[in-house]
């Protein structure tokens, strides 16, 4: 028996494994469902479904290349197959291939505008790279077409948290939980508002949802959400347990090696030295443009950056990946995933030069229409040596908090990627003492280009700090960075609630709450900040 489909002919056996692949692609089994594909017979190979399946199967295990050649292959038979067009788009997102992915997503819409995945996957490309307006409209289609679609939900309140509108937020965080109870990453994001109130039957609600947990991952967004709300109610002993019980299991999940990071901090500090900076004097891009804002999370960096932001002259441009992706490309090590601070001792002048160009040209979208803009992704604080060769005008922030109050706050955050180091306290001592080493090298080696700015301080004196960051930065004095809070600027950090509000102390020795539990904690308060530069 034959079954014809546009695009070719294939026999009933051969259907059969086409659906026995998509089977395994519900089940997330990537490996099983491209091997099946892969052994199937010419005529099957070729026909647009299997290659379509073939691509997901790819596409979900980094092959994206290969995967985008069997999506092309696939619409070369059918040219107006919707879904089609939406893997092509994923598989372009994933390349980072911004434009092509969202011409893609937005071909499959023509084709189809009732396709709920298309409206999602376009809202989650807008919200992802810093328009969340445009976003909120795409997550509602979704869920206007699909209500139970649950994820829609959960990503509408971070477009909603974005662009400031945090009742609305909450609301729609409440709504996934409607449809999805037992969310942890729903939970953890109506907690991470950090302003909005946990409703005393919510609590009860988590802690029916942590004893039947399907998965790891909802029990740790669970156990942060349900430390928040206890933490809110006073009770800190209890709120704690649930905190160290979310940071146990996410540990064991992670990987982080406290004296590999040592040894790269050393290594930068011996790297990069007044004779490195002064052999490429004339090296780099000279745009002012730039101003980066550097620190540990949690530190009071969205704070500033809303301060900056709410300057005539300054775009916030949130946290950028192009200074590490950079660092990456000229100092990576063969695995991609770490760099060697030595190999900047191989690059000449006009190496050095086109870094700064590269830079300057990937974010030259937030420096249009402002002659300035920050950058404030917290980890490129061990890149302040580069910043310096590669964009010698550009000015660098780093936001100090108190190291106790520091590393708690990063205890109690859920993070949504990165940060290893903050689910466990031996490990959160160990990279303060790493960020804090570099930190003084860069003030003794950039004194000109490198700020502190102590978080307490800038609650203590808001005036004074701010005419001291204005004035490092180049810029005249504006009222309006006294008015912050007013600042309607989309802001994508765990912060976006917070910098809504006038400036409060009541994060000030919030440490002293938990003092019992975290003693490892309490050894940072012992190191001698005058001490000579270098991992202490």
């Amino acid at each position: 028996m034959k079954t014809h489909r546009p695009g070719g002919v294939v026999d009933s056996a051969n259907m059969s494994l086409i659906k026995r692949a998509a089977d395994l692609l519900q089940q997330r089994q990537w490996h099983a469902a491209e091997a099946l594909l892969g052994g199937v017979s010419s005529s099957t190979s070729s026909h647009p479904e299997a290659l379509r399946l073939l691509g997901i199967a790819r596409h979900q295990l980094g092959q994206h290349d290969s995967a985008l050649r069997c999506f092309q292959q696939a619409l070369a038979a059918q040219p107006d197959n919707a879904l089609l067009h939406l893997n092509m788009g994923s598989c372009h997102r994933s390349l980072e291939q911004i434009e092509l992915a969202e011409a893609a997503y937005r071909r499959a819409l023509e084709l189809n505008p009732r396709l709920p995945a298309g409206w999602f996957n376009l809202g989650r490309l807008k919200l992802s790279n810093a328009f969340p307006e445009q976003s909120v409209d795409c997550f509602r289609r979704v869920l206007k077409l699909k209500p139970d679609y649950w994820q829609a939900a959960l990503c509408l309140g971070h477009a909603l948290k974005a662009t400031g509108d945090l009742s609305g937020c909450a609301a729609a965080y409440r709504k996934g939980l409607q449809l999805r109870p037992g969310s942890g990453d729903l939970w953890w994001s109506l907690a991470n508002i950090k302003t909005a109130d946990i409703h005393e039957h919510e609590v009860q609600q988590m802690r029916n949802q942590i004893s039947h947990a399907k998965s790891a991952n909802q029990a740790i967004g669970i156990e942060f959400a349900l430390g928040m709300a206890l933490e809110a109610r006073h009770d800190y002993a209890e709120a704690f347990t649930h905190f160290q019980r979310g940071n146990q299991i996410k540990r064991r999940s992670v990987a982080y090696d406290g004296v590999a990071k040592q040894d790269l901090g050393n290594r930068v500090i011996s790297t990069f030295t007044p004779a490195l900076l002064t052999s490429h004097a004339t090296a780099g891009n000279h745009s002012a443009a730039p101003i980066f804002i550097v620190s540990l999370p949690r530190s009071g960096s969205t704070l500033i950056e809303q301060i900056l932001a709410s300057h005539p002259d300054v775009n916030g441009a949130s946290e950028l990946p192009d200074l590490g992706q950079l660092a990456l490309s000229a100092l990576g090590d063969d695995n991609g995933i770490t760099w060697s601070p030595e190999k900047i001792l191989e690059l000449d002048d006009q190496q050095l030069t086109e870094l700064g160009d590269r830079y300057i040209r990937a974010t030259q979208r937030w420096h249009v229409q402002q002659p300035h803009f920050t950058d404030k992704m917290p980890n490129n604080f061990p890149l302040a040596g580069l910043i310096a060769l590669i964009l010698p005008q550009a000015k660098i922030i780093n936001c100090r908090r108190h190291p106790i109050d520091t590393g708690l706050s990063c205890y109690r955050q859920l993070f949504a990627h990165g940060h290893h180091w903050s689910y466990d306290l031996d490990d959160i001592v160990s990279h303060y003492r790493y960020y804090d080493a570099l930190n003084r090298h860069w003030a003794q080696l950039l004194p000109n280009q490198f700020l502190d700015v102590q978080y307490e301080q800038l609650l203590a004196d808001q005036r004074g700090m701010t005419e001291k960051i204005l004035a490092f930065c180049g810029l005249p004095w504006h009222e309006s960075c006294m008015e912050f809070f007013k600042n309607k600027r989309v802001v994508r950090t765990a912060s976006a609630g917070q910098v809504r509000q006038q400036l409060n102390t009541s994060a000030v020795n919030r440490w002293r709450q938990y003092e019992d539990f975290i003693k490892p904690l309490l050894a940072l308060s012992a190191d001698k900040r005058n001490n000579a530069a270098g991992i202490l």
